[in-house]
């Protein structure tokens, strides 16, 4: 039986298949041929992209090709081709053109943003068949479509499956057969085996909780919980006793999916913007928090990500005033590019939310928890079947991953639909059956979401990347190791003083200690160890890169060889490996090379096996890896060395590439870890000081020391640490806030903005640009509604000046609408009482000046006389009628 390779449609090769030759398939995860210890006369023509076809669908080459000439007519290759699914780890998942973002919406929708990347470089990719789901915010960070897939399916609960190139994502890949396979002749099986019991996963009684958002005034506990605390199963809990655990949802917590109907336009940055939803069913007025801001999170759109913060709220339109985000001055936003639009979908935070939304956040989260507790009450089992070939055959039967059948055994007590996970056979069958034809099947009564992916990402530490070391500093390096060995060779004991008595089973005495070997001081450039590659544990690759050795090398041509890459696949899950770079001694040549058996430096003529690191054993799915290469020098109180590291590998000195990480993901410090270039500092907490400044000079910093009680100066600004005391800007430990210049309310700056206040020196000034200017203090935009004080001249119509010390306004209802015996405008309101004389108004000299003017004009007659309206029992208003601070009459006014 062949099977032809084609390279673009054209036949390069025929392969011979044999037992050797194996599908496997796994739910979500492997889908490939592999063809292991081909043994050919001649050496074949295939490479990387190469195809086979087998029962429809077409497999390629990804990867490259394991080869070993034994003799000029044996030739012995593995290869592996995989199915169409592998197409999407070619591809990054972006989104806008960025791997690392966040991303909402339904199932459908994510599926189609992963078709959308795939068809970027390969088309022909579609959305199939997807489950309607709710929408949800999802965050990648430098995925490829494959994994991302992945992640969407685990997320949602759903599971994924292709057809060629169509993406289907539903509650259940497969289909429920009638399919019954049980021990026994004639009954499908050879062998049931019960191989992977989590009991540590068993769950009885579930705690739930939730997000920590939008919890209501006075609510008891940090997150949303149930408020029966729990939920149990009293059948599980009978058999396996009370095993605790949670389910915790960030995502639940009471909220609304409001949709934009109308948005203001943003024509001028840095100034208030609108957004307004007919639909929305509650006043966010009533559901303010105290001492907290409510905030706008956009959703969807332009602004997705974005949070604002809600400056007012109009609920007789359903307008919400946000203000702008200006914490990236360069950049504010919104903006004329990125703005709010209809139909965009928003949430509200940091508010009291309606009891409707609680009542329906607690409903998500019992159903969350009860779907958690029904999926851990019972042992997650893995069972393997050996299946019947002639029962498969004789039957017809063709088991695909994601199918149910039902499987008995009397000894497990087993009799229940289960789902076929992974299977696993010859291409020869049912074709041709011999002695070592084997079709298995794994099943389970979980979904194994990242059984193949899971492992990709918790072994991601294991990849080893050698980044590139500059000339200079592998030409530094060779010169200290050669330093050392002359040290090292001319080392003298002066005081007489180490013999060989002076190492002790318990002690060592000696002046100079080498840790290492010669062959193996040397360092990599470029090289990329995967130690599961694909996830695949019996997997490891090895990428082309460069040795540059520090103490040997070819006379008259260098100390740089050039190491081809390598693929080492289907290795011994219970063996230890060796990886070494087998360097020529006469060419600056090499290739990895990977042996149980440790291979000594000049074992093999002609080369030198120079000693990279051990790959260990599997273990709980993967394999470890680490480096031997390098030497560590000790003289006196010098250590040489290339990385100083913990026993768990989270705390590390990498002397060699200048990175260093400390503490944990909560709190600690790295360089060059978490962000290349870069000092990160996580959950720090200031005892002492810590200054800001650059160039030598301090100009600002934050201080935990208590050098002054209350008065302790916690931040400042604007001085050194000596002058922390007197700064233009320190906050206190009491609260209190000093600032030379401080601007109030928002804007780009402290002129031109009819909304800000500036405190400076000589007052509170005001950035109000109106008809009136140089106020101190001043509110409104015009002047049918301000308050202002402390003015200088202000110059009048006929040219002249005078001087205003305050003004108040109040012009807001028109008299000619309002009758002034129904409506009122008051400017300035009054009270004394209380004391044996009450006086509202004293005014120690100058005129007082009615309209406007010293001469008054009443009734159209001038005259130093004025009118006095005054209200009394509540109901009449009488007018009093002045002539040189005599009453010259009174008139009741309550009907005119």
């Amino acid at each position: 039986m062949k099977l032809s390779v084609h390279r673009k449609s054209v036949n390069v090769a025929e392969l011979n298949v044999t037992v050797q030759a194996v599908f496997t398939k796994v739910l979500m995860g492997e889908h490939k041929i592999v063809f292991s210890n081909l043994e050919v006369p001649t050496k074949l023509d295939i490479q990387i992209g190469d195809t086979i076809e087998h029962r429809g669908e077409v497999f390629t080459i990804n990867t490259p090709v394991g080869y070993q000439k034994v003799s000029n007519i044996k030739h012995v290759y593995n290869i592996t081709f995989e199915g169409i699914r592998y197409k999407l780890y070619d591809k990054k998942f972006l989104y806008e053109g960025a791997s690392d973002f966040q991303f909402f919406g339904n199932a459908r929708q994510f599926v189609q943003l992963v078709v959308d990347n795939i068809n970027e470089i390969n088309s022909g990719w579609s959305v199939g068949v997807v489950d309607e789901t709710a929408e949800i915010h999802m965050d990648f960070d430098n995925d490829s479509c494959r994994t991302a897939l992945t992640k969407i399916a685990e997320q949602f609960k759903l599971e994924w499956d292709l057809t060629n190139k169509t993406i289907h994502l539903v509650k259940q890949a497969g289909n429920t057969t009638d399919l019954v396979f049980e021990y026994g002749r004639g009954k499908g099986l050879y062998s049931l085996s019960q191989e992977y019991v989590q009991d540590k996963n068993i769950i009885t009684r579930a705690y739930g909780t939730g997000g920590t958002r939008n919890l209501p005034k006075g609510y008891k506990g940090k997150r949303i919980s149930l408020p029966e605390k729990f939920l149990e199963d009293a059948v599980s809990i009978d058999k396996y006793g009370v095993k605790e655990g949670e389910y915790r949802n960030e995502e639940i917590y009471p909220k609304r999916d409001g949709v934009i109907t109308a948005a203001s336009e943003v024509s001028d940055e840095k100034t208030i913007f609108s957004i307004t939803d007919t639909s929305l069913d509650f006043d966010i007025n009533a559901c303010l928090l105290a001492g907290v801001s409510a905030k706008v999170g956009f959703q969807t759109g332009e602004l997705s990500g974005y949070t604002f913060e809600i400056a007012k709220y109009d609920h007789d339109t359903k307008t919400i005033f946000c203000k702008p985000d200006v914490s990236n001055s360069d950049y504010v936003m919104p903006n004329t590019t990125f703005k709010a639009q209809v139909g965009d979908v928003y949430r509200l935070f940091d508010i009291d939310m309606p009891q409707s939304y609680m009542t329906a956040a607690i409903e998500e989260l019992r159903e969350g928890t009860m779907v958690y507790l029904n999926e851990s009450k019972v042992p997650q089992v893995l069972y393997g079947l050996d299946l019947d070939i002639m029962y498969l055959r004789d039957k017809g039967i063709w088991l695909n991953a994601g199918d149910k059948v039902r499987v008995k055994d009397t000894s497990l007590k087993l009799d229940e639909l289960i789902r076929v996970t992974g299977v696993s056979y010859p291409i020869t069958f049912p074709d041709i059956l011999t002695t070592d034809t084997k079709v298995t099947a794994t099943i389970a009564n979980f979904v194994p979401y990242t059984i193949e992916e899971r492992i990709v990402k918790d072994t991601i530490d294991n990849k080893k990347v050698i980044k590139v070391v500059d000339r200079t500093n592998a030409e530094r390096a060779r010169r200290n190791a050669y330093d050392l060995r002359q040290l090292q060779a001319n080392i003298l004991d002066p005081d007489n003083y180490f013999n060989p008595e002076r190492i002790k089973p318990l002690s060592i005495e000696t002046y100079m200690l080498s840790v290492g070997a010669k062959s193996q001081n040397f360092g990599l450039n470029g090289v990329d160890i995967n130690a599961n590659y694909g996830g695949d544990p019996n997997h490891m690759t090895v990428s082309l890169g460069s040795l540059i050795h520090y103490e040997a090398e070819i006379s008259g041509l260098g100390y740089v060889w050039q190491v081809q890459a390598g693929d080492f696949p289907n290795l011994d899950p219970v063996k230890s490996y060796y990886l070494s770079a087998k360097c020529n001694q006469h060419a600056l040549t090499g290739q990895w090379y990977l042996s149980d058996e440790l291979m000594r430096t000049e074992q093999e003529a002609g080369y030198w096996h120079f000693n990279v690191g051990i790959l260990y054993p599997v273990k709980d799915g993967y394999r470890g890896f680490d480096f031997t290469k390098g030497m560590t020098f000790i003289v006196g109180d010098t250590i040489t060395t290339g990385v100083i590291k913990s026993l768990d590998g989270l705390n590390f000195f990498d002397l060699t590439q200048g990175k260093f990480s400390l503490g944990d993901d909560v709190s600690g410090i790295d360089w060059d870890v978490t962000n290349a270039g870069a000092l990160t500092i996580r959950g720090a907490v200031a005892s002492s000081t810590v200054l800001v400044g650059s160039g030598g000079f301090v100009s600002a910093g934050l201080s935990g020391l208590a050098d002054n009680g209350d008065q302790s100066i916690r931040f400042w600004s604007g001085a050194d640490l000596l002058n922390k005391d007197t700064a233009p800007f320190r906050v206190l430990n009491n609260g209190y806030v000093y600032a030379t210049n401080l601007t109030l309310g928002y804007g780009s700056s402290a002129s031109g903005n009819s909304n800000g206040w500036r405190v400076s020196p000589s007052g509170i000034i005001s950035d109000y640009s109106g008809d009136v200017s140089n106020f101190a203090l001043i509110r409104g935009s015009d002047l049918k509604s301000s308050f202002a004080f402390a003015t200088d001249l202000i110059p009048s119509s006929s040219g002249g000046s005078f001087s205003l010390t305050g003004r108040l306004t109040n012009k807001k209802l028109s008299p000619s609408e309002f009758p002034i015996i129904k409506n009122r405008n008051t400017a300035l309101e009054l009270e004394a009482s209380g004391a044996d004389t009450n006086v509202a108004l004293d005014i120690k000299s100058g005129t007082l000046n009615l309209n406007g003017n010293n001469i008054v004009v009443t009734d159209g007659k001038e005259g130093k006389s004025f009118t006095l309206d005054f209200r009394v029992g509540g109901e009449s208003w009488y007018q009093l009628e002045f002539i040189n601070g005599v009453v010259v009459g009174i008139t009741n006014v309550t009907n005119t």
